[in-house]
C-alpha cells in the first residue's frame, strides 16, 4: 500500500486553503456582506480545511512511512473551529439565518460532507501504523471529539433555518457525522454507542437527530467535565499530559474556542 507521506500535508493545505479563498469554482461559498458574514466565513473555513486534508491524503502517492502526527493536529483543530462557529450561532439567540446566509452555509456544509470521507480513508490507511506506536486512542480521542462537537454545531444551526432548509441540511450533516462514526468504529468498535452504529449502518439521511450521537460513549472520557468544549479538553488533556486516556478531567471554567494550540506532534509520538 502506498502512503502519502503527511510531513507535506501542511504545505499541501496551505495551498488548497489559498485556493479556495480566492477561486471560485461551482460550489465555492461567495463572500457576503450582511448581519451573519462572520458565521457564513467560518464555515466557508470549516470546509476548506476539510478540503484540505482530503485532498492531502488523496494527492498522488508517495512511498515511505506517514506522519500522521500533521493530520491529527489538522483534525483537532477542526474541532475547535466547530466550536467557534456554534459559539456565534449561539450569539443570535432566537434569530433565523437569512436565506443567503442559510444557503452559504448548506453549501459549506454539503461541501464538508463530501470531503470528509478522506478521513475515514486516511484512518484506514494508518491504523498499523497507529498500533505499532501506541496512538490509537490518541486518534480514536481527537475523532470522538469531533463528532460530539459537530453533532452540537449541526443541532445548534438547524435552530436558526426553517423546515425546509434543515430538511435540506440533513443528508450532509448525517453524512458527516457518519464519517467520523465509521473511521472510529474502524479502530475501535466499542468507542461508538450501538445506536449511532445501526443509524449509520442504515444509511438514512431524511432527518438529523442528535441524539442518535449523544450520550457519553460517543465523546471522549471526561469531555462533559470539560464543558464539552474541544478547546479546554484538548488543553487539560495535553497539559495534564492525559490526552487519549481515560482519566482527563477538568476541574476549572471553560476556555474560548481556538485558545489553546494544538501541539506540532499532538500524537505524541517520537517521529
Amino acid at each position: 500500500m502506498k502512503f502519502f507521506p503527511f510531513a507535506s500535508l501542511i504545505c499541501l493545505v496551505m495551498v488548497t486553503l489559498f485556493t479556495v479563498s480566492n477561486a471560485s469554482p461551482a460550489n465555492a461559498v461567495v463572500k457576503r456582506t450582511g448581519q451573519y458574514q462572520s458565521i457564513v466565513e467560518t464555515f466557508a473555513k470549516i470546509a476548506a480545511t476539510i478540503k484540505g486534508l482530503d485532498q492531502s491524503q488523496t494527492a498522488a502517492g508517495q512511498t515511505g512511512t506517514p506522519d500522521f502526527s500533521l493530520a491529527a493536529k489538522g483534525l483537532a483543530e477542526l474541532a475547535m473551529e466547530a466550536e467557534s462557529a456554534e459559539m456565534q450561532l449561539r450569539a443570535i439567540g432566537t434569530a433565523k439565518l437569512d436565506a443567503s446566509s442559510a444557503a452559504s452555509i448548506g453549501g459549506s456544509v454539503t461541501a464538508s460532507s463530501q470531503y470528509v470521507k478522506g478521513i475515514t480513508m486516511m484512518v484506514q490507511a494508518g491504523k498499523q501504523w497507529f498500533e505499532k506506536n501506541h496512538v490509537t486512542q490518541t486518534v480514536v480521542t481527537i475523532l470522538k471529539t469531533n463528532i460530539a462537537q459537530f453533532r452540537s454545531l449541526f443541532h445548534e444551526l438547524n435552530r436558526h433555518v426553517d423546515y425546509a432548509t434543515l430538511q435540506s441540511y440533513a443528508p450532509a450533516e448525517i453524512t458527516f457525522i457518519c464519517s467520523m462514526v465509521n473511521a472510529v468504529v474502524d479502530l475501535d468498535p466499542s468507542a461508538i454507542s450501538s445506536g449511532a452504529k445501526a443509524f449509520c449502518a442504515s444509511q438514512k439521511t431524511g432527518y438529523f437527530d442528535p441524539n442518535v450521537f449523544g450520550g457519553c460513549t460517543n465523546a471522549p472520557k471526561g469531555y462533559g467535565s470539560c464543558g464539552n468544549s474541544p478547546t479546554t479538553f484538548f488543553q487539560q488533556a495535553y497539559t495534564s499530559g492525559t490526552m487519549g486516556s481515560s482519566s482527563t478531567s477538568c476541574t476549572s471554567g471553560t476556555q474560548p474556542p481556538k485558545s489553546f494550540s494544538i501541539p506540532s506532534n499532538c500524537l505524541k509520538t517520537s517521529h
